[in-house]
């Protein structure tokens, strides 16, 4: 199992990424922050995490907030095509989940 050391302002939603996809994990409170222990791949865990920080965004702006790989995908919906306005805001950057 992968150890990684998970900040405490992003933890609540990284737990509701992996409950929502079904990925199994262990967790525990370690001073300031949380070490999670599981078996997702690095690739995997970046995707999650990049959702979890979008999910943080959303709840502080109050409008959908996608990675980019998410809006390419999504873009292409016929739901998407046909809602308008567009009201939604990038998430710009990557994540380090080893910096408070």
């Amino acid at each position: 199992m992968k150890e990684r050391i998970i900040t405490k302002d992003i933890f609540p939603f990284l737990i509701t990424v992996l409950n929502r996809e079904g990925l199994s994990y262990k967790s525990k409170k370690v001073d300031n922050s949380f070490l999670l222990k599981s078996n997702i791949s690095s690739r995997k865990f970046h995707k999650v995490i990049m959702r979890a920080m979008c999910e943080r965004e959303e709840k502080k702006a109050g409008i959908p907030v996608y990675t980019k790989a998410e809006y390419l995908k999504l873009r292409k919906t016929e739901e998407w095509k046909n809602s308008y306005p567009h009201v939604y805001q990038f998430l710009e950057g990557g994540y380090d989940p080893y910096t408070p």
